[in-house]
């Protein structure tokens, strides 16, 4: 992430921002376009080859249609990795905006949710809104704990750091929070200049040791599971993965009778069914859950059954778990699985629950 200087001067310091901001629109709209035009150059690819075998063509305009379909195919590639790499330009500039929006509030400020900062000053947390509106907080930092979370979405050790603040829900809240009430936790990305500041306030960082992570060989490292527990996710939407499977299966055979006839039409026809095929049995599994028991720690992995969403999933080291106790919530029997800076909750069945109190019977209780 590039850092960008902050001027004095208050209209040259909205330009600037204004010219991150019309950076990243710009980036959005290349890709989007790039997008398109790969789209369009793969369906011409499809179309010249079709084209070579329907009607009466002579051998130089074959020849020509050839030439054309591999000249679109070279454009699909090259699309694509200009597509890819807009996106990847557009991903660093919405950090760097951000982190200039940060810093034009203060070195201290961080962004934690949309729109709201949370400024480090002298003796407490200040939570304000970006625009100066809105209700503002003051928290001493004798109220405040900090953690460091690293943020795995699969079984490995490699992830996403962050810092995540609790705050007692008494700051928060309208109401008088009653005895007990679980505090609410806000996440900001790591970085540096975080990290400084905690060190200049002297505060407390629990949780993960990023540093130590740092430079670490068993980040390639694959993981042993033990132990998965499948469960089938929501009929939302099967019926019509089922009909798209149906209509994939039905393409490809209609394919391989019309290769006999047309070997490049059949082709493309059976190509087409084929990825149709594999794009429903995708979403087929993409709609079971599975919690997972691995050596390392748990896996919970949650079906979305959407083709572009694929699965949701969260991987926890034994390091962070403090407590698996078995629960029922809405009728459904779950897992609650507690680490210092709040709770998760996994889908439980029969012998899950049994299982990890025989792996880890420190940690699991009725």
């Amino acid at each position: 992430m590039k850092s960008i200087e902050i001027p004095q001067d208050l209209n040259e310091r909205n330009s600037r921002g204004a010219a991150i901001a019309r950076k990243c629109k710009a980036s959005a709209f290349a890709s989007f376009a790039f997008v398109i035009l790969l789209i369009l150059c793969l369906v011409g690819s499809l179309v010249c080859l079709v084209l070579t075998e329907i009607g009466e063509r002579n051998e130089n305009t074959k020849t020509l249609l050839y030439i054309l379909s591999g000249s679109f195919l070279g454009g699909t590639l090259l699309f694509g990795f200009v597509a890819v790499c807009f996106s990847k330009l557009l991903q660093s500039l919405r950090q760097t905006e951000l982190d200039y929006r940060e810093r034009c509030d203060g070195e201290n400020s961080f962004f934690v949710g949309e729109g709201t900062l949370a400024t480090f000053e002298e003796d407490s947390l200040y939570l304000h809104e970006e625009d100066g509106a809105g209700k503002t907080v003051i928290i001493p930092y004798s109220e405040l704990r900090f953690f460091s979370v690293c943020t795995r979405h699969a079984p490995r050790e490699k992830g996403e750091w962050s810092v995540v603040i609790e705050i007692p829900v008494k700051f928060l809240s309208k109401e008088t929070p009653e005895d007990g009430e679980r505090p609410i936790y806000v996440q900001t990305d790591a970085k540096e200049r975080l990290y400084r500041c905690l060190e200049e306030k002297r505060l407390t960082l629990l949780g993960e040791n990023r540093d130590a992570r740092k430079g670490n060989k068993a980040e390639g490292k694959k993981f042993k599971r033990l132990k998965r527990f499948k469960f089938q996710g929501k009929n939302n939407g099967r019926k019509n993965t089922l009909m798209l499977l149906g209509l994939g299966v039905v393409l490809v055979g209609a394919g391989f009778g019309i290769a006999f006839w047309h070997m490049t039409v059949g082709t493309v026809i059976g190509v087409c069914g084929a990825i149709i095929v594999g794009r429903a049995f995708i979403s087929f599994l993409g709609k079971q859950s599975a919690l997972s028991v691995y050596e390392e720690g748990l896996y919970w992995k949650e079906g979305t059954g959407d083709f572009h969403a694929g699965t949701r999933g969260v991987f926890l080291k034994w390091e962070e778990i403090r407590s698996v106790k078995p629960v029922k919530q809405k009728g459904t029997d779950l897992l609650q699985v507690t680490c210092d800076y709040g709770s998760y909750y996994f889908l439980n069945k029969e012998g899950a629950f049994e299982y990890l109190r025989q792996l880890r019977p420190e940690m699991c209780a009725e």
